[in-house]
Order: C-alpha cells, then structure tokens, then sequence
C-alpha cells in the first residue's frame, strides 16, 4: 500500500501563491498538520518513507519517519512541477498569464505528459519494490498528475483541490500496477476509512 501525501501548508500556500521548485519551508500550521499525520500513522505499519528533495515534502515525511524508526528516502522525480513565469505569482496573475498565452506551452512550464511519466514511474517503482506500507510524500500538481492517470483523467472533469496533508491511498493489482483505491482524504476522513474501509 502506498499512501501519497500533499505536503503540510506553507506560507505560499496561505497567500495563494503558485509554488513550484521554490524551496519554501512549512510554516507554524503545516508543522502541525504534520504532527496530526504522525499521529494518524502511529499504528500504522510502514516499511519506508518516500519524499520529494524540497524541504516542505520533506519535513513532512521526517516527522512521520521519525516516529517508526525511518530514514527518509529522498525521490528527486517527487519533486513539484516546474511552473516556470508561473511561479509566486498569485492565481489571479496566473489565470492573465494562461490567457496571454493561451495557444503555446507557458514559458519554462514543464510539460503535462513528462509529469505524469515522472510520478507514475516512481509510485509503478515502489509498487513493485519489497516493500508493503509506504508512505510517499509529494506536492500538489505533482500527485495530480499521478492521480489523473489512475482515475483516466476523471479527476480533471471533477476539477478537484488536493488538501495541504491529504492522503492518497495506492494498492496494486496482481500485476504490481498501482490501482487507486481514495483520494484527498483529510487525515480524520484517513482515520475514519481505515476504522470502516467498506463505508
């Protein structure tokens, strides 16, 4: 089982700022929705934990590794989209930007399908990998992207906001291929789903 994590709040995320490789730090609230995660996972068994390099991915997975016993392993292809012009600009300034540009690729983006290539390649990786229980922590667009893939592209349709620490649960089929099993779960709807997993 894998379960793919958006990493804890950051300011950019409170100012609603498009974050990409920036390397911005979780702040005072995304510290403790890390620690309402370690919780969450006390009793869970887990094998490894994986993490994007940037530092709020990271923080994140550390302070859930810590509490088994973890290293963290760091995945340089969990790492966020690169939104390149796009990037500290606030969703207002994005949106002029999408429309300015709205027949070519946005400059220094990286590109949709190279996305998900990455972040299907690195979950295709661990769901065949030894281990059992993994938790994965990654970034917004990022795990998007992957999610699209699994759901063949519902969750575009359904234009869905993944939450700052929602859970994203992966199990794999006879194959090793990942099958997504619930998304954007708060850690209390996690919680509630691993008491009741048939509701």
């Amino acid at each position: 089982m894998i379960y793919l994590i958006r990493h804890g709040e950051t300011d950019w995320n409170s100012e609603k700022r498009i974050q990409g490789r920036e390397d911005i730090p979780l702040n005072d609230r995304g510290r403790e929705q890390a620690l309402v995660l370690r919780k969450v996972f006390e009793h869970i068994p887990l094998d490894a934990a994986v993490s994007s390099p940037l530092l709020r991915a990271h923080d994140t997975a550390s302070v859930i590794a810590d509490a088994h016993g973890l290293s963290v392993i760091t995945e340089p292809d969990l790492i966020e989209r690169d939104f390149g012009i796009l990037s500290a600009k606030s969703y207002e300034e994005r949106d002029n930007m999408e429309a300015l540009f709205k027949d070519s690729p946005l400059p220094g983006m990286e590109d949709g399908l190279v996305l998900k290539r990455r972040m299907m390649a690195v979950i295709e990786r661990y769901c065949a990998s030894e281990f059992k229980n993994i938790v994965m922590v990654s970034h917004g667009a990022a795990i998007k992207a992957a999610l699209r893939v699994m759901t063949d592209d519902d969750l575009s349709r359904k234009n869905v906001w993944l939450k700052n620490c929602c859970i994203n649960i992966i199990d794999k089929d006879e194959s090793s291929k990942p099958v997504l099993v619930r998304y954007n779960l708060s850690p209390e709807e996690f919680s509630q789903f691993m008491v009741n997993p048939l509701e």
